[in-house]
């Protein structure tokens, strides 16, 4: 199957609005028919007709003050979509209502003749609007319609840097989230964090625990996927690693080689409840670390370092696995040997490597992530790894 499409009926004066919406969708999966870059541009009638006849599954509808007049939204999408609707059952409407059920009912009855309350849709609270919200909701009504084929891996990208060709049954994509600079420490637990484990629970429900990813990201985006998909969940993971212009299938069922990588561990301050771990297979870096922990004002009990014998260093799935089960534990251990609670991950390591830590990332208390900016040679927080996911 291809990634669900939906066409997105709203006012253009909404159009901040529905950026919201349109980036959770995608977030969740979910692609939209327009691209989320022309949003507030005008759309041919033939081409709005087309769109909804054609690949898209449904239509979602934010339903305002100003989108219940629009002659567009009245005398064609709406009709069009129901049009589609009562041919084929599985092409969804969904209503988002900021404005009152009864009042978009009333409005619509001269353009629908399905009730707009009969189809299963959100409803914001008047008082306190939340659209995140909402089109978290909205996006959990669509994942939840759609049927996998249960009898095969759910294949699943995973994109913040670029897209794969390959054709896939859901398509994460975040490159709108960084396509400006790195998402805030805010955005990854408002907006990131919930999408992947709304999408976690929406595939347990459907009994399907075998996911195949294929990804263009950055390594917070590994352990984040890993960690919210980890072992304990019932999930097994495959991903696709490319390296050495070769590409082969990682996976969390590999059979664990001998770990290559050297652990040294060095104490601290003795007042601190953290933990730093480096992890870097990539080049010697001495420096960026100990500059980044200055400016934050980072104390540590104890730092881990995770260092090859060369560099770069390249590892096997296998390798990889052994990796990942060594270190967690040793985290485990550290944290009842010093009393710890908070880890710190500093990486530069291969992106299959990254999914196979989180995954393993269990009762190791709360793990901060980092990425590594080229342009100012210095790390940055990202997204942190909580037991409430």
């Amino acid at each position: 199957m291809t990634p669900p499409r939906y066409f997105l009926s709203y006012n253009r004066k909404d159009i901040n609005e529905v950026s919201v919406i349109a980036k959770t969708l995608m977030l969740h999966g979910i692609r939209i028919w327009q691209d989320i870059n022309n949003l507030g541009l005008g759309l041919a009638e033939n081409k709005i007709r087309e769109a909804i006849q054609g690949d898209c599954l449904g239509l979602l509808f934010y339903s305002t003050e100003l989108s219940i007049q629009s002659s567009m939204i009245r005398q064609v999408e709406l009709p069009e979509a129901e049009k589609k609707h009562k041919v084929n059952k599985s092409f969804n409407i969904i209503p988002v209502f900021k404005l009152s059920i009864e009042k978009t009912q009333e409005s619509l009855r001269d353009c629908l003749t399905i009730p707009i309350s009969n189809f299963n849709g959100v409803k914001m609270d008047e008082n306190k609007p939340n659209i995140l919200l909402s089109s978290q909701e909205a996006a959990s009504k669509i994942l939840n319609t759609i049927d996998f084929n249960k009898k095969s891996p759910i294949s699943i990208g995973l994109f913040s840097k670029q897209k794969s060709n390959v054709a896939l049954d859901l398509e994460i994509d975040l490159i709108p989230y960084f396509n400006k600079g790195a998402p805030s420490v805010e955005v990854w637990d408002r907006e990131i964090c919930p999408a992947l484990f709304n999408l976690k629970n929406v595939l347990l429900s459907k009994g399907i625990t075998h996911v195949q990813l294929y990804s263009f990201a950055h390594l917070s985006l590994g352990f984040l996927f890993g960690y919210i998909f980890r072992e304990r969940t019932g999930f097994n993971l495959d991903i696709e690693q490319i390296s050495r212009s070769s590409r082969n299938m990682w996976s969390t069922n590999a059979l664990p080689e001998e770990n290559p990588l050297n652990m040294s561990l060095f104490e601290g301050d003795l007042s601190s409840q953290h933990l730093c771990i480096k992890i870097n297979l990539m080049s010697q870096d001495d420096k960026s670390i100990v500059t980044f922990c200055k400016q934050d004002g980072l104390s540590y009990r104890a730092f881990l370092e995770v260092s090859p014998p060369s560099y770069p260093f390249f590892i096997s799935s296998g390798q990889a696995i052994a990796i990942a089960r060594e270190l967690t534990d040793k985290i485990k251990q550290m944290n009842a040997q010093y009393g710890t609670n908070t880890v710190h991950m500093f990486a530069a390591i291969p992106l299959g490597l990254s999914l196979l830590i989180g995954y393993n990332l269990n009762a190791c208390g709360k793990v901060h992530c980092y990425e590594f900016d080229n342009a100012i040679r210095n790390y940055y927080p990202s997204c942190v790894l909580d037991s409430k996911y």
